[in-house]
């Protein structure tokens, strides 16, 4: 599937917005504006990104983070995600305090090497050991094409409209619809589904 433009997606989340009468109001007093979408398409799209990323070895995982090597008493630079290895395993956090202290004691300090202890303050990384990696992430929502995978792209839509028609409490059952779609879609996606069902219409009272 290829890459959809987001002014694509807002389209497809117009035309189901426009298609529940009372709900998107009318055509000269419209009940959302064209930025309002456009945020709803955003959100959903970094819910999508999001989920991804916590679902450790999912396939397009690597498109949306990287590991980036720092040393003892650098800075991390852009967006961390959490994620640390010290010495190629996974790190463990500390406290400042304790890790100076840890670094003061000759006594111990060849154990906790093994250890991979490490803290933050600010921006700044310390850590014991000889190596380390930050995760930091690589994308950008809001651009001209979505940032989640094409394959995706129902969960986006089914996000979007769990946001939108919910304003004001003008269709209150649809938004429910849509958003138990959209949990379903992204467990789906913690399961790693190269597939995903298209989002099913709203069928009950507008």
């Amino acid at each position: 599937m290829s890459q959809l433009t987001k002014s694509e997606v807002v389209n497809l989340v117009t035309a189901v917005l426009n298609a529940s009468p009372g709900v998107y109001g009318t055509s000269t007093v419209p009940l959302f504006t064209t930025g309002e979408i456009d945020d709803a398409v955003d959100a959903a799209d970094q819910t999508v990104i999001g989920v991804i990323i916590d679902t450790i070895g999912h396939r397009a995982r690597s498109q949306y983070v990287e590991l980036v090597s720092i040393s003892d008493g650098g800075q991390i630079t852009g967006n961390f995600n959490g994620g640390v290895l010290v010495d190629g395993r996974e790190g463990v956090h500390t406290t400042p305090g304790n890790l100076s202290t840890k670094k003061r004691n000759p006594n111990t300090i060849s154990n906790d090497t093994k250890n991979g202890y490490y803290c933050i303050q600010g921006n700044t990384f310390n850590f014991i050991g000889s190596t380390a990696q930050v995760e930091v992430v690589t994308y950008e929502v809001g651009g001209g094409t979505l940032a989640s995978p094409p394959e995706y792209v129902h969960a986006v839509i089914a996000g979007a409209l769990a946001i939108l028609f919910p304003k004001e409490g003008s269709n209150v059952e649809a938004a429910s619809h849509f958003f138990n779609q959209q949990v379903a879609i992204l467990d789906m996606i913690r399961k790693g589904a190269t597939y995903l069902p298209a989002v099913t219409p709203f069928k009950g009272n507008p």
